[in-house]
């Protein structure tokens, strides 16, 4: 409310003074539902990219060589945040800039570029995070990529993007199975969403019975081990 904004300025006043730090007015806005931070907007309890980038993005045409794909690559990744398999999407693209890679454009090329382009252009939205909601923790492994997201409730109890994990597999990552793929995109997700999640109940969803498994599994060492340790760390 106004008046919660006006009592959150009061306070950050007052330790400004107390510390002496120094405002510029003309630099400065109070009591806006909406403002644009560092490439981002902000309002009503979410986050989205800024519609002034997204616009330069959209106008951006399929990239002719390596130089051009980096830089689609640079602008797109800045907003990595908001896309949901990011990693695994812009596979294809990564592989062409691996050294001495020849310059082949693909189909598989185009469909990745469009892809995040679209993921963009929609206007994805993060919802800012509450540590007063229920958490949820969605993961999803494949023999290229994991990724995971941290979701919570609106008001209606449907399920909002707060954070996203996304990431390609390591080169000895691909030799395992698909149910230790699922075990790692979870211990990942836990490292990465740890600050949102110890000390709080949260609900893991997996397509996999990778918790059954790692539980069942006899003699547990090495990483397995340490999977299984890390995850007595949580309450789920």
């Amino acid at each position: 409310s106004l008046e919660e904004h006006y009592a959150h300025l009061e306070q950050i006043f007052k330790i400004y003074e107390e510390e002496n730090i120094k405002l510029k007015f003309s630099k400065c806005v109070f009591a806006k539902d909406k403002i644009n931070f560092l490439g981002y907007e902000i309002k009503e309890g979410c986050i989205t990219p800024d519609n002034r980038n997204i616009e330069s993005i959209k106008k951006l045409q399929p990239p002719k060589n390596v130089n051009q794909l980096q830089g689609f690559l640079g602008s797109v990744n800045v907003y990595n945040k908001f896309i949901d398999s990011y990693a695994k999407i812009r596979e294809p693209l990564s592989q062409l800039l691996k050294k001495d890679k020849q310059w082949h454009w693909t189909a598989e090329c185009q469909e990745a570029f469009e892809l995040l382009k679209n993921k963009l252009v929609t206007k994805p939205v993060l919802q800012l995070y509450d540590p007063k909601l229920p958490h949820h923790v969605l993961c999803d492994a494949s023999q290229v990529a994991i990724g995971a997201i941290l979701k919570q409730p609106d008001s209606s109890g449907n399920l909002h993007p707060v954070s996203y994990l996304s990431r390609t597999l390591r080169s000895y990552e691909k030799n395992y199975c698909i149910t230790e793929l699922e075990c790692l995109a979870i211990v990942d997700a836990l490292d990465k969403f740890y600050y949102y999640l110890h000390g709080k109940k949260f609900i893991i969803h997996t397509d996999h019975a990778a918790f059954v498994w790692l539980k069942n599994v006899k003699n547990l060492r090495g990483r397995l081990f340490r999977w299984s340790l890390k995850l007595s760390m949580f309450d789920y």
